[in-house]
């Protein structure tokens, strides 16, 4: 008895869309509370359906595998550019503005992010935000983010190369090392 075999563009249409996903061969940080790292997982519909080589076989004809070569893989990080390096290695505590919709907004962010903050300390915003997301359509003032954080230099700027606005504590922290 001869099987008939789907044609191969058959098969690639039937399998249009279909977000399952074997990794395998590669060193996949798990995130659990005991820093596990598995050498496979298999992803179904978006969700882990086995994590580690257990015999597992649940993948099914529209499961695509891909041989991470040893490659590391961390769950969670779909940006595939060095923004969260750049984050990373800059001063500062990072304050996120993205949902902020007013000035008010801006300076309750910092103010929370203060209060976890050693005094003396840089709060910074950098990026993830803009201007047209304030309903004042501008940037805070110096005297804004010395009522929100009058313990701390502030920085905010909208991308890597502003614009920003600093508030007074920054402001000598910048002049004092020849910067303007």
């Amino acid at each position: 008895m001869v099987h008939a075999q789907t044609p191969p563009l058959q098969e690639a249409a039937r399998c249009a869309g279909s977000r399952d996903l074997r990794l395998t061969n590669g060193k996949i940080m798990t995130m659990d509370p005991q820093n596990t790292v598995v050498s496979e997982v298999i992803v179904q519909e978006g969700r882990f359906t086995a994590v580690g080589r257990n015999g597992d076989t649940r993948t099914g004809p529209c499961t695509r595998t891909i041989n991470l070569r040893g490659r590391t893989v961390t769950p969670g990080l779909i940006d595939n550019h060095n923004h969260i390096v750049l984050l990373g290695i800059r001063p500062g505590h990072d304050t996120r503005l993205e949902t902020a919709a007013s000035i008010k907004d801006v300076q309750a962010a910092i103010a929370a992010r203060a209060k976890s903050v050693p005094a003396g300390e840089f709060i910074t915003a950098m990026g993830g935000w803009n201007l047209a997301q304030f309903a004042e359509k501008r940037l805070p003032t110096s005297a804004e983010l010395d009522a929100a954080a009058p313990n701390h230099p502030v920085i905010v700027y909208q991308s890597f190369t502003g614009p920003a606005a600093v508030n007074s504590r920054a402001k000598a922290f910048f002049t004092s090392k020849g910067w303007r």
